[in-house]
């Protein structure tokens, strides 16, 4: 699995993805170049597809825009539904431009003054209690809306623009690098940030658990080049440490819902413009909008066509217009789903939580939105190629979809904390002197699953006390080293052990101050 790659390999993968954005670039400057001088030689050729009622001419157009929007943007949910979050976390691209001022030790550092007149420096983090800690998923999804929409008005064929873009988010990203201690651009900033979590879910389909994994540095966790933690605590319940800890600790915030229920609206409302636009879905299929180098020219032009008729509203005002009524629209139509559904299980006396009810309407969204995206997205590349290659892609595709909808829907807040105390509690069981092949009819503990060796906490009383305060001990250590103590929802697992073992208040309080002690002395030395 690629979070037990060393950091070293993995810094040579992303600094090759670093290259290939600089080839990129190099291609749109070309690109660019070359229309400019093509500009006066242009030869029209009339196309059979319409626009407006109009035949469109077929002129020259970026091919590295075409490249950028139809071949590698297409791989990214494909991949994030397969590889998952940790994944692309750790060989983005923008995440090695972003830690450039900490490798160079250049990082901005704010000068504290005790009362004794002793000088410090710290480095900024996001409180907690900060404006964009409780509005970051507001802030990204607008960010990227903004994105989209500006690809529809400025750069989905203009290599001037798409390279504008570039260089705005590598600037960004370095300035964030610079200001901030940890990933604060990747978790608070880029709009790539929620689409990863959208699409990845719990965990992408190949993606490892990290509270499988028998290593402290876990899935996209921050370490360092000889892979030891190199965490600063930016974030509560990291998503780069544990992926479904954020996702359950995080199901409820009313900014994940506004993502997850206008995310589809997005998709939909920027393929829905281009037919509103154009007047039919040929336009969109066959790849027009990457063609229209003329983009920027039309931005007061009508920007509408609806039953062969133009809509004089310009398109630099229809284009987000109808993105955003679609936003609102899915918003509407997910949240009122959802209560729906909430209502019949109320009615059939089988309620869920609603962690429960906000997980099966995000599965939903996410299945839809991923399979919405494909159908239009590099369709014009797919519809050149054979058709059963085309057949077999377009059925991998909703395979891998439906594979992933059907494994995540299994998938509940109490299943991750059982399996969560279950891996604590089955390596200090196997330590036990207690002959559990015996109590367990000759099974071995390693054979018991999750719930299995969850319900062993119910004999836990019979243990005796050494034994109970040796697990319990080990239990806390490990989730004071991954920082579960940090989370309610690790506090509650810990809690509900200390209950079972019958560890008391005191006995608890005096497990913590040793490893705080032990920490404490470990980081001097």
């Amino acid at each position: 699995m690629i979070s037990q790659i060393s950091e070293r390999k993995i810094s040579v993968i992303r600094w090759g993805m670093v290259l290939g954005w600089a080839f990129i670039a190099t291609m749109l400057l070309n690109d660019a170049l070359s229309l400019n001088q093509s500009a006066n030689e242009i030869i029209t050729i009339e196309s059979s597809v319409l626009f407006q009622g109009q035949p469109i001419n077929i002129e020259p157009f970026s091919l590295f825009n075409k490249i950028f929007w139809t071949i590698i943007i297409p791989l990214i949910p494909v991949s994030l539904l397969l590889f998952g979050h940790s994944t692309w976390r750790r060989i983005c691209p923008l995440s090695a431009i972003m830690q450039i001022p900490r490798k160079l030790n250049i990082q901005f550092s704010k000068k504290i003054i005790s009362k004794d007149g002793e000088i410090t420096r710290s480095k900024l983090e996001v409180n907690k209690n900060s404006w964009l800690a409780k509005n970051y998923w507001y802030l990204q999804f607008f960010i990227l809306f903004s994105a989209v929409t500006g690809r529809i008005l400025f750069y989905n064929a203009d290599p001037i623009g798409l390279l504008v873009i570039f260089s705005t988010l590598i600037i960004s990203a370095l300035i964030m690098g610079y200001l901030f201690s940890g990933k604060t651009w990747c978790h608070y900033i880029c709009p790539m940030g929620p689409v990863q979590k959208f699409y990845s879910g719990t965990s992408g389909l190949l993606e490892q658990k990290a509270h499988f994994s028998n290593s402290n540095i876990t899935q996209s966790m921050c370490r360092t080049s000889d892979n030891k933690s190199n965490c600063v605590a930016c974030k509560t319940d990291c998503p780069d440490i544990d992926l479904e800890k954020n996702y359950w600790s995080e199901i409820t915030e009313n900014g994940r819902k506004f993502f997850y229920f206008g995310f589809p609206g997005l998709v939909i409302g920027f393929y829905l413009y281009y037919f509103l636009y154009s007047g039919n879905w040929e336009y969109v299929f066959t790849g027009q909008p990457v063609k229209d180098i003329n983009q920027i020219q039309s931005l007061l032009n009508p920007g509408l066509f609806i039953n062969n008729q133009i809509i004089k509203i310009p398109k630099i005002i229809a284009a987000p217009g109808v993105i955003a009524l679609c936003i609102l629209l899915t918003n509407i139509i997910g949240r009122t789903l959802q209560n729906h559904y909430q209502n019949l299980r109320l009615k059939a006396g089988s309620p869920l939580s609603e962690k429960e009810y906000l997980h099966a309407a995000f599965n939903i969204s996410v299945f839809i939105t991923f399979n919405v995206f494909y159908i239009f997205s590099g369709r014009s590349n797919l519809n050149s190629l054979p058709f059963y290659l085309t057949y077999i892609i377009d059925f991998s595709l909703i395979a891998f979809s439906t594979i992933w909808l059907v494994k995540s829907f299994k998938r509940t807040a109490q299943e991750y904390k059982i399996e969560s105390v279950g891996n604590t509690l089955r390596n200090n069981i196997k330590r036990s002197p207690i002959n559990w092949n015996e109590v367990l009819e000759n099974r071995s503990v390693v054979d018991l699953s999750h719930h299995e060796i969850y319900a062993l906490a119910r004999i836990m009383p019979k243990i005796s006390k050494s034994e109970s305060s040796t697990i319990y001990k080990e239990a806390l250590s490990d989730a004071f080293y991954r920082g579960d103590l940090k989370t309610e929802q690790g506090l509650m697992i810990i809690d509900d052990l200390k209950t079972k073992l019958h560890i008391s208040q005191k006995q608890h309080e005096a497990f913590l101050n040793d490893l705080i002690s032990n920490n404490i002395t470990t980081h001097n030395i």
